[in-house]
């Protein structure tokens, strides 16, 4: 198609060039209610010319946009699908999780109840569920005492008070 598009090209190339040169004759143009006397054949082929290549540029500026905008367009879809999958992988995972969380809870449950012992590592009684942050209690801080005597950068820190 590329040597075809440049044999049509060098052809309307000649054409023009063989008008320009062989049309030596005057014309009256007339344009935007603007006249211009005197002009010769040649000078409105070259005009033309000019408004043709000015015409492709523009034409070729919208093809080029229309396809950037289809990439843009194809390249988001395939974020969105990806996005759309990894949620979907996420979910699932997370239920699985759940339902192996929910199935300790049972074992744990029914182990404590067949013994009447709490298992170590439940929330104490069968039908309770373990509190985010259940584990073992950890001794209350004094924050400003446990502050003093730290070391820094530049030596030992005071105390504040």
């Amino acid at each position: 198609m590329f040597v075809v598009g440049l044999i049509l090209l060098l052809a309307a190339a000649g054409v023009a060039a063989d008008l320009i040169v062989q049309n030596a004759h005057t014309l009256h143009v007339n344009f935007f209610n603007a006249t211009v006397s005197n002009a010769s054949i040649s000078a409105a082929v070259v005009a033309g010319l000019v408004l043709a290549a000015i015409g492709a540029l523009g034409l070729l500026f919208m093809i080029s946009g229309g396809a950037r905008s289809r990439r843009r367009r194809l390249a988001h879809r395939e974020q969105l699908a990806l996005r759309d999958e990894e949620s979907a992988r996420a979910g699932a995972e997370r239920d699985q999780l759940a339902a192996e969380l929910e199935k300790e809870q049972q074992a744990r449950r029914r182990a404590e109840a067949e013994s009447g012992v709490p298992v170590a590592g439940s929330a104490g009684s069968a039908g309770e569920q373990p509190a985010v942050g259940d584990g073992p209690v950890q001794p209350a801080v004094d924050r400003e005492a446990a502050g003093r005597g730290r070391h820094s950068l530049l030596g030992r820190r005071g105390s504040r008070t």
